[in-house]
């Protein structure tokens, strides 16, 4: 069954705002096992090779190890399948580097049919997002990008096709500031994104090599709309975070 959990304090919630347009909501509270979707959709998370447990923002997070090629899975879903906008936002802790070019957060498919791909390459030191790669691709590059190892940093990506430019296209924020501005663009981000046949992954994407991602996640969410900049800011909470309770 799926769980529910307010372990913050609903007071310095984000409001029924955040509520519309919700697509899942992660808590990762679950200390082994399927990570429950707290939302209405029934998204729930298929843990794959025993994703760990460790002290979250708010309650647990999942610790994933990349040598045990940890990560989670839910299936194909409607749900899931984003066209003119999107937003993401999770908590993120960094271990130490694991060795790899890439270590995958999010993804929508396998690497080449995705309609969205949010990872980190290169040493901790380089977010890249890819929106319908391979086919009409766009890609987002931000250099000098890292995850604290001993706190957890705030990533929002946010994706409007219908605005004008990249640059308001795809916005991505960390702990409430926008990094964009620091980024460069291959390609032109797309007025829509591609439907996908695939699972939704977390913490790896099939078809890349060596993906897995290590460190710890916490408060995972999804929305089919763009959320707005004082959204985001009640989401980060000055730090605190919110969980889905307080919506």
């Amino acid at each position: 069954m799926r769980q529910a959990y307010n372990v913050g304090n609903a007071s310095a919630g984000g409001g029924t705002g955040l509520l519309t347009g919700l697509s899942a909501w992660w808590s990762l509270n679950e200390t082994s096992g399927t990570r429950y979707d707290s939302h209405s959709n029934g998204l729930d998370l298929t843990d794959n090779n025993t994703v760990g447990s460790a002290t979250g923002l708010l309650s647990h997070a999942a610790s994933f190890n990349k040598a045990n090629s940890e990560y989670f899975n839910s299936a194909d879903d409607s749900a899931l399948d984003f066209t003119t906008e999107f937003t993401a936002s999770l908590w993120l802790k960094q271990v130490a580097y694991g060795g790899s070019d890439y270590e995958v957060y999010i993804a929508k498919g396998s690497f080449t049919s995705s309609s969205f791909v949010i990872y980190n390459r290169y040493s901790q030191s380089n977010l890249k997002i890819l929106l319908n790669y391979n086919n009409i691709v766009a890609q987002f590059n931000l250099l000098s990008f890292t995850i604290s190892t001993n706190s957890f940093d705030h990533l929002v990506v946010r994706y409007d096709g219908s605005e004008s430019t990249n640059e308001t296209k795809l916005r991505v924020f960390k702990n409430n500031s926008e990094l964009t501005g620091s980024g460069s663009f291959t390609g032109t981000v797309p007025t829509s994104l591609l439907a996908r046949s695939g699972d939704f992954y977390v913490g790896f994407i099939p078809g890349l090599t060596s993906s897995y991602f290590s460190g710890e996640m916490d408060e995972l969410a999804l929305w089919d709309r763009a959320l707005t900049t004082d959204e985001i800011a009640s989401l980060y909470n000055s730090g605190a975070g919110i969980t889905y309770g307080d919506l």
